[in-house]
């Protein structure tokens, strides 16, 4: 391409661009260890069907993304917590920093619990964990 050359994206070249790097996040998240295999796929699970059925925006993947990998710092693997390990992992979380030394926003605590919840909902709903209550 040539300097004064510019390089169109169409919304369908820039929407799969934008899935792409959510799924590079989840791909490197797998790599590094930070989650497991089972986590990775049962993560893939629901972002594909919030993807198809929940019509969400691309940020908003990318963030779900973001966020159920980075829990996997507070909490075990997905399909071992109690509601123990979920209830001491937000402990953790509330008291942690941002990879910048700074306090996370309530906004942001509240984001990352709410994310958390409707993933073990969904979880639960799906049959893919039993009820949290019960374990």
């Amino acid at each position: 391409m040539s300097p004064t050359t510019t390089h169109k994206l169409t919304g369908d070249t820039f929407h799969n661009l934008s899935i792409e790097k959510a799924f590079k996040t989840l791909n490197t998240a797998l790599d590094s260890n930070r989650i497991s295999k089972r986590d990775y796929d049962l993560i893939s699970e629901y972002i594909n069907l919030k993807r198809g059925c929940s019509q969400i925006t691309i940020s908003r993947i990318r963030k779900l993304v973001y966020h159920l990998t980075t829990w996997r710092k507070y909490i075990g693997e997905y399909e071992s917590n109690t509601i123990g390990d979920l209830a001491r992992g937000i402990l953790v979380l509330e008291n942690s920093k941002t990879v910048k030394g700074t306090e996370f926003s309530p906004e942001t605590l509240s984001d990352y619990i709410h994310i958390i919840k409707q993933f073990y909902k969904w979880l639960i709903d799906e049959g893919l964990l039993i009820s949290l209550k019960n374990r």
